[in-house]
């Protein structure tokens, strides 16, 4: 028999009666000796428990299984849990005495701003804890503002169904709960408003501690599960939930549960927060589709005998009774002789890897590196150089290719703290912003700028590509991308009649271009820049990775000797749902009716080109899928993520839908790219050869890797007509020219556009590799709003300089001397060869 099973005998009647205990068993067989049936019963551990119950202590453990209707039953102790101390650490208790007056109170508390945001948009909490019972809720709120509406809530949907009402009501001192509104209200129902002295958070010791213990249990609950941050505000409802049915010192170690309904809490549907979910489909249409889809349990319904269950696919949590679990728990992903198995990725046990990756969050920026932090200080240096004699340890590798010996051990924990160290070199000090949020001095509409060379020979409209001599190909290439969109189910027709007064329909159009295969590709996208933020975009924000990561990533590369590859999601933002209601008119040209001749919309299920909110969704939706596959994003980069595990280390790069791979393990890096291709459709461009305008040529005799922009330089020059330009031999114009010239030389509309469509190319050569343009190219952005003619000339001055120099590159080699070089508007750093980490400081 397995272990934890136990043989038992006894008559026709497959229970074992106990007492007043009944356990239920399962028939094994028939003894061929005696004739008498063979049953078996589970006994499950003390351990399993105590994670079902949001790891309480196993005092009020025992206390619950005392109870003998809870279906609560298990053996032994409650061993040492590591978790417990990561979610539970706290000061010595300080002694209380508590006073209660005639009236029956209730405490309430805010709790947050929590980061990530919620699922729903909340930041904050607000606890509302019963004096006399101990009972507890919570109410999630986007911001303080809604106190009210929270009060208003629970005094509706907890209170008054059990014929109470709140007669005081007792808190800090904070202006949510100071406010005219909050005491208007409170007056307008009855409710006695009482507080604590300002700053003697003791004198309401109880509901500190109270909310103190809900994020306890939500803190190991994270732990434990390795869910992702965002499912908070899911995680503290089930914190509550459970709290309300565990034993309360105050209570006599009664249960709240018991003191507001007079009767014990049935705990027998309890499973471990975090663990698989199968939840059954009712609306599976085919034969042979699943009849299940897997998720991960959240929480438990408020409203009905159901199961929470979170869709890492959809971002979404459903409601479902019929739901099958495996409880068992997470596992440190494992690779086999012929790479990584065919199991879903977890995270590794080690608390420095569980406490990265539960301390992540979506919206960390540049501002939590340290304050006098230097990307050129010595430290980093000296950190890089370590790196090169402490190869074993860190990489798994030696320089011969020798496997790691005996003599230096390496631990995870050690390989994340040093790489969290290595990462500071990645982000330069903000002189660019992210490139990944519209309102950024540096976003997409200057990217765009950047990238959006555009083509003589391409159309700009269905009408004028289906009229050119090559406008079956250009036909084509729409009618792929029209069947690329319903297979995906990314909209549904519905009738002009059915989008809400009021709201906006958003216009569609084509963008066409020729690839450098001489493919034909055609996109659909949406004119979201009239979007209304709150009614048909929310979140916008989506991060991506620096260009300081690429080349670092780039160097790293070389020096250890790693595989590099490229991969791209195709059609990527298709992939992610979207979570408001967005209304898009039909692509021009492939306009239909309905039966009746009337007008047809499109209701976008999944977002698409050109919404405000589409990257933000593509990112919160390819990231938590990295995460589940084992990969770990830096703290200061948030888009460059390790793979850490068995001597394996496999780096990836995320610039919105283009990936890079580097890893010391290419079956690793290869069922890396199986688990991609799985879930997205995936291009596998193989070694990297050219990402972002970067032209990659690596040299594996050599042991280097040259990065050059020089095709992208030349179509620069093309774009504007500087092609045949005679070059300069330095960058700068001469003087550091003034914002302010006479108004009879500011340029045109139309030559301000050109203007800035100048300077928005140079911004990103300069921020990618032209670091020796960064002073001349910063002097240009200042005038961008009212250019004058001279600020035109100076900028074609530094076209000219490009044109002499579009063959300039950086080439990463073996680790030789590192110095760096300073002046008064430029610092940049060497590693090896090449250039690492260049900077530009305006002096004036």
């Amino acid at each position: 028999m397995p272990k934890g099973v136990a043989t038992l005998f006894h008559p026709d009647n497959p229970r074992l009666e106990s007492g007043d205990v009944f356990f239920p068993m399962q028939t094994l067989g028939v003894d061929a000796t005696t004739g008498k049936r063979i049953y078996s019963i589970k006994v499950e551990s003390a351990d399993l428990w105590h994670r079902r119950m949001g790891h309480i202590n196993g005092k009020n453990l025992d206390v619950l299984r005392k109870e003998q209707v809870n279906g609560v039953d298990y053996t032994g102790d409650v061993k040492y849990c590591s978790v417990c101390p990561l979610g539970k650490s706290a000061q010595q208790p300080h002694p209380k005495q508590a006073t209660y007056g005639v009236l029956r109170p209730f405490q309430h508390d805010t709790l947050g701003p929590f980061a990530p945001t919620a699922l729903g948009g909340s930041k904050y909490a607000t606890k509302f804890v019963d004096q006399q019972t101990k009972w507890a809720e919570i109410v999630l709120m986007k911001d303080e503002t809604c106190s009210v509406d929270s009060l208003a809530l629970f005094n509706k949907g907890t209170v008054v169904p059990t014929g109470e009402r709140i007669h005081c009501l007792r808190g800090d001192q904070g202006t949510e709960f100071t406010s005219a509104e909050f005491r208007q209200y409170c007056q307008d129902i009855g409710i006695k408003l009482e507080f604590a002295s300002p700053n003697i958070p003791q004198q309401i010791g109880a509901n500190e501690r109270a909310g103190r213990t809900i994020l306890n249990v939500v803190r190991c609950l994270l732990a434990d599960s390795t869910l992702p941050n965002f499912l908070w505000g899911e995680l503290i409802q089930t914190a509550v939930y459970l709290s309300n049915r565990v034993p309360h010192a105050a209570l006599q170690n009664g249960t709240p549960y018991k003191a507001l309904y007079g009767k014990d809490a049935y705990l027998g549907h309890l499973r471990v927060i975090g663990s698989r979910a199968f939840v059954h489909e009712e609306t599976h249409t085919r034969k042979l589709e699943h009849r299940a889809w897997e998720g991960r349990l959240v929480g438990y319904s408020m409203d009905s005998k159901s199961y929470r269950i979170y869709n890492s696919e959809t971002r979404r949590v459903r409601v479902s009774r019929n739901v099958v679990f495996i409880e068992t728990p997470p596992v440190a992903p494992a690779l086999d002789e012929f790479g990584f198995d065919d199991r879903e990725f977890t995270y590794d046990t080690h608390d420095d890897m569980v406490r990265d990756v539960r301390n992540y969050t979506f919206n960390h920026s540049i501002d939590s590196l340290p304050p006098d932090h230097d990307v050129g200080d010595i430290p980093v240096i000296e950190l890089l150089e370590q790196i090169h004699e402490t190869t074993n340890r860190d990489l798994g590798v030696s320089s011969a290719g020798t496997p790691p010996t005996d003599d230096a051990p390496r631990t995870s924990g050690e390989t994340i703290r040093e790489l969290r160290r290595i990462s500071y070199a990645f982000t330069a000090k903000g002189e660019f912003p992210d490139v990944a949020h519209r309102d950024g001095s540096f976003g997409f509409t200057e990217h765009a700028y950047a990238m959006g060379a555009s083509q003589p020979d391409v159309p700009r409209t269905i009408e004028e590509a289906r009229a050119m001599p090559d406008g079956e190909q250009w036909n084509a290439a729409a009618e792929r991308e029209i069947a690329s969109l319903k297979e995906r189910q990314v909209y549904k027709l519905v009738p002009r009649t059915a989008v809400p007064p009021g709201r906006k329909r958003i216009k569609s159009k084509w963008v066409f271009k020729r690839k450098a295969g001489g493919s034909f590709k055609g996109r659909l996208v949406a004119q979201g820049w009239n979007q209304v933020p709150g009614l048909d975009c929310g979140n916008t924000y989506a991060p991506v990775c620096r260009f300081q990561s690429i080349r670092m990533l780039a160097c790293i590369a070389v020096q250890f000797n790693l595989e590099l590859d490229q991969m791209d999601v195709s059609t990527a933002f298709l992939y992610a749902d979207i979570l408001e209601n967005v209304f898009v008119e039909q692509p021009p040209g492939f306009e239909v009716k309905d039966k009746d001749g009337g007008d047809l919309v499109m209701q976008l299920q999944k977002s698409l080109y050109g919404l405000a909110q589409s990257p933000s969704n593509w990112f919160h939706t390819i990231d938590p899928f990295l995460v589940e596959i084992g990969f770990v994003p830096l703290k200061s980069d948030t888009c460059v993520y390790l793979y850490d595990h068995d001597d394996v280390q496999v780096y990836l790069t995320l610039y919105v839908d283009d990936l890079l791979l580097a890893g010391n393990n290419s079956r690793a890096i290869s069922m890396i790219k199986k688990k991609l291709t799985q879930r997205f459709k995936m291009t596998d461009m193989g070694e990297v050869k050219l990402v972002l305008g970067m032209e990659i040529k690596r040299d594996r005799n050599q042991g280097t890797l040259t990065i050059s922009q020089e095709a992208y330089s030349k179509s620069i020059l093309e774009r504007f007509g500087m092609s045949e330009c005679k070059p300069t031999s330095t960058p700068g114009y001469g003087s550091e020219l003034s914002n302010k010239q006479p108004e009879d030389t500011l340029l045109s509309e139309e030559e301000t556009r050109r203007y800035q469509g100048i300077v928005g190319c140079l911004i990103y050569i300069a921020q990618v590799l032209r670091y020796d343009i960064m002073y001349a190219t910063g002097q240009l952005t200042r005038p961008m709003a009212k250019p004058s003619k001279i600020h035109m000339v100076a900028a074609k001055h530094t076209l000219r300089y490009v044109a002499g120099t579009t063959d300039f590159r950086i080439t990463y080699g073996p680790f030789g001397q590192i110095f760096k070089i300073f002046s008064p508007a430029q610092r940049c750093t060497f590693l090896g060869v090449g250039v690492l980490i260049p900077k530009s400081e305006n002096t004036a």
